[in-house]
C-alpha cells in the first residue's frame, strides 16, 4: 500500500536457555522474512559503520523519518525464548544494547506483548554521541508501566526521545515534523524466559503448511490477490458549472486539485487507467488529502465519488469519506463523515457513491454549517484494504442539463441516435480533443479535432450507449450517444 508505511521485516534466529543470552548481533544467523520491524522508524541491516569493537560485521539500523511521529519506533520481536523480566531472575532487569549515535539523541527501550498479562513498561538511557556505546535499561527503574514481573515477546526501540529535561522525559519534534537521525545498535542482551510458540497463525512467517504469511493451510484463507482497474469509472452526467465544486477528476472542468497532509499513514499517486487519470492510494490506516484553500460548499446539496477496491473482499471492510471544516483557518472545528460499509461485490469494480449530504453523521456537533470552510477530505479504510483508486470526488445540486440545455450551454450533437457517425458543434470555441467510452468505462476511441466542429465516426462501434468527454478551453463536458 500509497501514504501506507512497508514493513521492513528481517528474522532473527537466535539459540535461547534460561540464562543470560548470547548477544543479538544480526550477523550470519540473520535472513529476512521475521522481526526486525519497520513501526515507523525505517529499518534494515547493514554494515557496522565503524567496524571497531564493540560491534562487528552486520548491525541494526534505525532511520527516522521527517515525516512520521516523534514517538516512531521500531520492534525486535522474539521467535523461540521470552524476554524474562519475572522476580524470578533475582532483580536483575537489566537489558544492555550497544548503540552507535553520533548525535547523542536518548533512547527508550519499551517491552511489549507481555505474556499472560503482563502489562508494558518502558526506561530510558542516555547516549553521549560518542559512537558506539553500552547503554543499559534498567527496568527495576521503569519510568511508565512501573516495574515489570512477566515475560514479553517484543521490544521497541524509541530513538527520538530526550531525558535532558529530567524524567520521565519526551519526545523531539511534533507530529509531521521530526528530526532525521540515522542510530545503529547490536549486542542486544537480556535474561532469556519460558519457550515461545515456533509455528502459529500470528508469528509474522510462511510457515506450517500455510500458503501466505500467517494464512492458508491451518489458519483462515489468504486474502484475493489484488486486481487493478483496467477501465475507468462512468462518465458523470452533464451539469452546469455553477452546480458542481469538482475537487478531483476532469468532468467539470479545472478541479481544485488535491495534496497528501504530512500526518496521515497512506500515499497516493496519479495513474492513468484507460486514457483516464485516477488516484492510486497506498492506505494504511486512513488518507488525508488538503485541498490548500478553504471551500465554501454551503450551497452545495450532494456529495460523489468513484473508486475501486484492488482487495480481495473481506468482512467487516469499510470505505468512509469524511470532510473536515476548519473554520477562520485555524484546527477542525466540525467534520461530518459517511460509513460505506463493502459488500462481496464492491471490490474489484468501480463503485459511485452519489448520496446527499444529509446522509453523513456530524462528528463534532457543534451546530454550525460544516460545508461552510472545508479545507480537508479523509478516507478511513479497515485494516484488510491496502490499495483503492479514486476519481471524480465532487460536491453538487443534484441537477442535471436535458439535452436542449446542453445543446444552448455548450455545443450540439446530431444525429443521435445515429447508424455510423455524430456531428459535433460548438458556438464558437475550438475542440481540442474528444474521447468515447463505453458503458463499462473501456475507451472506444479519441480524436483531437482543434476545431468548433468534428465529426466522431462510429460504424466500427456496436450498437449501445456510449459517453463521450469533450474537451474545450472551458473545460470538459459530458455527453451520452446512442449508436442504433
Amino acid at each position: 500500500m500509497m501514504k501506507k508505511i512497508t514493513l521492513l521485516l528481517i528474522l532473527l534466529t537466535v539459540s535461547f536457555g534460561y540464562a543470560q543470552s548470547s548477544p543479538i548481533n544480526f550477523e550470519s544467523d540473520v535472513t529476512t522474512g521475521g522481526n526486525w520491524v519497520d513501526a515507523g522508524v525505517d529499518v534494515a541491516i547493514e554494515d557496522d559503520p565503524t567496524p571497531t569493537a564493540p560491534a562487528n560485521g552486520k548491525v541494526g539500523r534505525l532511520l527516522t523519518k521527517a515525516g512520521g511521529n516523534p514517538w516512531q519506533e521500531a520492534h525486535l520481536t522474539m521467535t523461540t525464548s521470552a524476554i524474562d523480566l519475572t522476580t524470578a531472575t533475582g532483580g536483575t532487569k537489566i537489558v544492555s544494547v550497544e548503540v552507535y549515535s553520533t548525535t547523542g539523541n536518548d533512547f527508550l527501550l519499551k517491552v511489549i506483548d507481555g505474556i499472560n498479562g503482563a502489562g508494558n513498561s518502558e526506561v530510558p538511557a542516555a547516549h553521549n554521541g560518542t559512537g558506539w556505546e553500552t547503554l543499559e535499561f534498567n527496568f527495576n527503574n521503569a519510568t511508565v508501566g512501573g516495574v515489570p514481573d512477566g515475560e514479553y515477546e517484543t521490544f521497541a526501540f524509541f530513538p527520538l526521545y530526550d531525558i535532558s529535561g529530567g524524567l520521565p522525559g519526551g519526545f523531539i519534534g511534533t507530529a509531521g515534523n521530526s528530526p532525521v537521525t540515522t542510530t545503529f545498535i547490536d549486542n542486544v542482551t537480556f535474561v532469556e524466559g519460558s519457550s515461545l510458540p515456533i509455528e502459529s497463525c500470528n508469528d509474522g512467517i510462511e510457515n506450517q503448511d500455510e500458503t501466505g504469511i500467517d494464512c492458508g493451510g491451518v489458519c483462515t484463507a489468504c486474502p484475493e490477490p489484488a486486481v487493478p482497474p483496467t477501465t475507468a469509472p462512468a462518465v458523470p452526467p452533464a451539469r452546469l458549472a455553477a452546480d458542481v465544486i469538482s475537487i478531483y477528476g476532469d468532468a467539470y472542468g479545472t478541479p481544485i486539485g488535491v495534496a497528501n497532509v504530512p500526518w496521515d499513514d497512506s500515499d497516493f499517486t496519479v495513474e492513468n487507467i484507460a486514457s483516464n487519470d485516477v488516484l492510486k492510494i497506498d492506505f494504511g490506516n486512513f488518507l488525508g488529502l488538503s485541498l490548500g484553500a478553504s471551500v465554501n460548499a454551503s450551497a452545495m446539496t450532494h456529495f460523489h465519488m468513484d473508486f475501486w477496491i484492488s482487495d480481495g473482499f473481506v468482512a467487516g471492510q469499510v470505505f468512509n469519506p469524511k470532510w473536515s471544516n476548519h473554520a477562520g483557518g485555524g484546527a477542525e472545528t466540525d467534520a461530518f463523515e459517511l460509513t460505506v460499509a463493502i459488500g462481496p461485490t464492491d471490490v474489484q469494480t468501480w463503485v459511485s457513491i452519489d448520496v446527499p449530504l444529509t446522509n453523513f453523521a456530524n462528528v463534532r456537533g457543534s451546530g454550525v454549517d460544516a460545508r461552510a470552510e472545508l479545507l480537508e477530505f479523509l478516507l478511513t479504510v479497515s485494516g484488510t484494504l491496502d490499495v483503492g483508486y479514486l476519481d471524480n470526488i465532487y460536491l453538487h445540486k443534484n441537477t442535471t442539463l436535458g439535452t436542449e440545455e446542453n445543446e444552448v450551454a455548450s455545443y450540439k450533437t446530431y444525429p443521435n441516435p445515429t447508424e455510423d457517425s455524430w456531428t459535433v458543434k460548438t458556438k464558437s470555441e475550438s475542440i481540442s480533443s474528444i474521447r468515447v467510452f463505453d458503458i463499462l468505462g473501456k475507451s472506444a476511441l479519441s480524436l483531437a479535432p482543434n476545431g468548433s466542429e468534428a465529426i466522431i465516426d462510429g460504424a466500427n462501434l456496436r450498437s449501445g450507449l456510449y459517453f463521450a468527454r469533450i474537451k474545450t478551453a472551458s473545460g470538459i463536458s459530458s455527453l451520452k450517444l446512442v449508436k442504433k
